[in-house]
């Protein structure tokens, strides 16, 4: 059976991720590899309801929040990522695991909590955070303009950022390997090494 591998892009928002994992899927499939771009939340049932959560067009608490991610990421391995991994396609993923550590965690109970309700979900052959300096990011928000969404307040996003960095100090081998590339380069230097990133894993996963 045919075997893929997949990828997530992870990083604060404005830190480019939409953007490289665009440029990486052309580049990929222009090398002959069949690729599967996806996002979290998802573009199911339960993942377009966190989006208008997101865009604060209706409102919960965290917990709440946090356990619908959760079961939108069961869905969406169910219904597409699952599927295109047995296909034998690369799937790049746009916020994944460690995107609910560091969105909904933020203490040791927290992120305990965090990683039980995510426990069924499987860990992505790669993670790859891209690395943006908070007020990088939030000149680049400002840019895009529009309200900001739910997690999108500057204090908020740097507390964000420094839980992805203690992520990277303790996560000791849980939710698969971690490698950073630095996001505050041109969108086609990001692209280039993340596509190296993911080459140099793909032969691992096919065996």
């Amino acid at each position: 059976m045919a075997t893929g591998c997949f990828i997530a892009l992870e990083g604060i928002d404005g830190s480019g991720t939409t953007t490289a994992q665009a440029l990486c899927a052309d580049a990929l499939r222009a090398r002959g590899c069949k690729v599967l771009t996806t996002a979290e939340p998802s573009t199911g049932k339960i993942g377009l309801l966190i989006r208008d959560a997101l865009t604060k067009q209706w409102q919960t608490d965290g917990k709440a929040l946090g356990m619908l991610f959760a079961a939108d990421r069961l869905d969406h391995l169910h219904t597409e990522i699952q599927p295109a991994l047995s296909r034998g396609e690369i799937v790049i993923c746009d916020r994944y695991l460690l995107s609910s550590l560091c969105y909904q965690g933020g203490n040791d109970t927290e992120d305990d909590w965090v990683k039980g309700i995510n426990s069924r979900a499987r860990d992505a052959d790669l993670n790859i955070l891209v690395r943006v300096d908070p007020e990088v990011a939030a000149q680049r928000r400002a840019q895009r303009g529009g309200e900001p969404e739910h997690f999108e307040a500057d204090d908020l996003q740097r507390q964000i950022a420094a839980r992805y960095e203690r992520l990277l100090a303790d996560h000791a081998g849980h939710f698969g390997e971690v490698a950073v590339v630095d996001g505050e380069c041109a969108p086609e230097v990001v692209c280039q090494r993340i596509v190296e990133l993911i080459e140099s894993v793909v032969s691992g996963c096919r065996k």
